[in-house]
């Protein structure tokens, strides 16, 4: 049987197997304890606050493998004013841009239910790393689309820490353009 390494755990390469696969193991570093709130700002801010958190969004250097995978999840409400700005979010590993995503919803969104995910698969390791990532945000309206980009790579250094982040940015300031993240983690796989 298998270990999964939950956020109580210190890091570890010495799981054994998972289900029967050598060499895998899960490593949960971050899960949100409460909701954050990002609104009425065109200041790229993070949707994974540190206050209300377990854990660390920082990955240990020398961690990641080839093969490892670093999987971000958020779940929330988001609304938009009248006048409805563009959505901009971006994910980081240290101050290395993974990936960025723009839209701008069709209609206006009321506390409308939103659900993200990034992906980010480490291709090479060491100082010149690279990291292919996707991600999207897909939100409970017929009429809305939610940023998502295609997967590309980023060259990283492995060798050091990095925390991985998602943050967004509005496009124009407003009371009314808010998102709460209200659940969210990182999760590293192998």
């Amino acid at each position: 049987m298998g270990t999964f390494n939950s956020p109580f755990q210190a890091p570890s390469k010495l799981f054994g197997p998972l289900r029967g696969i050598t060499g895998f193991d899960i490593f949960s570093p971050f899960v949100a304890t409460s909701a954050s709130i990002v609104g009425n700002t065109t200041t790229e801010t993070t949707l994974l606050s540190i206050p209300g958190a377990f854990g660390s969004k920082t990955i240990p250097a020398g961690y990641l493998d080839v093969g490892s995978t670093i999987k971000v999840y958020i779940t929330g409400s988001i609304g938009t004013d009248a006048v409805v700005p563009s959505i901009t979010l971006n994910v980081y590993h240290g101050n290395t841009l993974l990936s960025t995503s723009v839209a701008t919803p069709a209609t206006q969104l009321t506390a409308a239910y939103f659900e993200y995910t990034s992906t980010s698969t480490v291709r090479t390791v060491g100082a010149s790393g690279a990291l292919i990532t996707g991600q999207i945000m897909w939100i409970k309206s017929l009429t809305a689309l939610g940023p998502s980009a295609i997967p590309a790579s980023a060259t990283v250094d492995t060798t050091k820490a990095g925390a991985v982040d998602v943050r967004i940015i509005w496009g124009t300031a407003n009371a009314n353009n808010t998102i709460s993240a209200v659940t969210g983690y990182i999760e590293v796989i192998g």
